[in-house]
């Protein structure tokens, strides 16, 4: 399968390659490495802030107020007159390259209002048996981000006709479960964690026999459970056909969305390497992957084929080095 790349590029570099354009976002990362790489204890015990700020930067920096400060990367008009040039050129530069936050033409902002906002089937209210099972363990925060997250992923599913959704590093399987329970999806959670599995099968089992009452009780609640846990390792070299076999299942013509939500350090970039040679030997299978990364302090950074940074092949070329910090940041 040939594989489409899309990346849209700041309007400043739109004239040059991805390439070209990777040259220019790291020469400006290393002349800037003194702002990122030290560990903000080093500010103190290294003097840090005498020893790399330039003068004539550290001056009007410590006569702006908080408000003026949080501004700064703005560059509000007001603020300019009393910053230097070499500060305005590295505020301009720095919003210059950075990558576009705001959508591009391949989606609408109605589309993605579409897919995050509306909820298909609500997670069933709290005071519910299921609902209470299903929520357990979930601050507010976790609950938010999972409704959403569901039913971005119902959404995607029903658009690629796939019920299928293996979700990676899915630990005690909180989003799993309202995929199962709340949108019917057959659900296989794989996680390397032992633990973790045992906890999500203990989840499982709890949310069956609650389903099974509150069918009972509630003639409009319909819930069954296609949820699966497995304890397994995936390598990033995989093919569907060996996915398949780790999932118990027979060869299936049918797509698979592979989701993970919070996939610390190196487990987001493994999920990308999976899902890109998932598409190269899939042979026009559908093939989705919708991952949430976080921990990004914690990715390996070599350059070599199994680190976690730089992913791209194009980065992998230059010189980039980042450390921990900047990875942080």
């Amino acid at each position: 399968m040939q594989i489409q790349t899309h990346v849209q590029l700041p309007s400043k570099y739109v004239q040059y390659s991805l390439e070209e354009y990777a040259k220019y976002l790291v020469d400006f990362l290393e002349q800037y490495s003194w702002l990122y790489r030290p560990h903000i204890v080093d500010f103190f015990l290294d003097s840090t802030w005498e020893a790399s700020v330039p003068e004539e930067w550290r001056e009007p920096l410590q006569e702006l107020d908080l408000n003026e400060l949080l501004v700064l990367p703005t560059l509000d008009k007001p603020l300019e007159k009393y910053l230097p040039a070499s500060l305005l050129e590295f505020i301009r530069d720095a919003n210059q390259i950075v990558l576009p936050r705001q959508l591009d033409n391949t989606i609408s902002n109605k589309q993605l209002s579409k897919y995050i906002t509306c909820t298909q089937k609500p997670v069933p209210v709290d005071d519910t048996l299921i609902g209470k099972e299903l929520v357990k363990g979930m601050n507010s925060k976790k609950k938010h981000e999972v409704d959403i997250l569901a039913n971005l992923i119902s959404h995607v599913c029903e658009e690629q006709n796939t019920t299928r959704v293996v979700d990676i590093g899915a630990g005690q399987g909180y989003l799993a479960h309202i995929l199962a329970c709340n949108y019917n999806l057959n659900v296989y959670v794989i996680d390397s964690n032992t633990s973790q599995i045992q906890n999500s099968q203990a989840r499982t089992q709890r949310l069956s026999k609650f389903s099974t009452e509150s069918m009972l009780l509630f003639s409009t609640l319909t819930i069954e459970i296609n949820l699966s846990s497995i304890n397994a390792h995936l390598k990033c070299d995989l093919t569907l056909e060996e996915l398949e076999d780790i999932l118990g299942e027979e060869k299936s013509e049918q797509g698979v969305t592979l989701v993970g939500n919070h996939t610390c350090g190196d487990l987001a970039p493994t999920m990308i390497r999976l899902f890109h040679h998932f598409l190269e030997s899939s042979n026009n299978q559908n093939v989705t992957m919708i991952n949430v990364g976080c921990c990004y302090h914690l990715l390996t950074e070599e350059k070599k084929s199994t680190a976690g940074f730089p992913l791209s092949s194009i980065l992998c070329n230059t010189s980039i080095f980042l450390n921990k910090r900047g990875r942080m940041l």
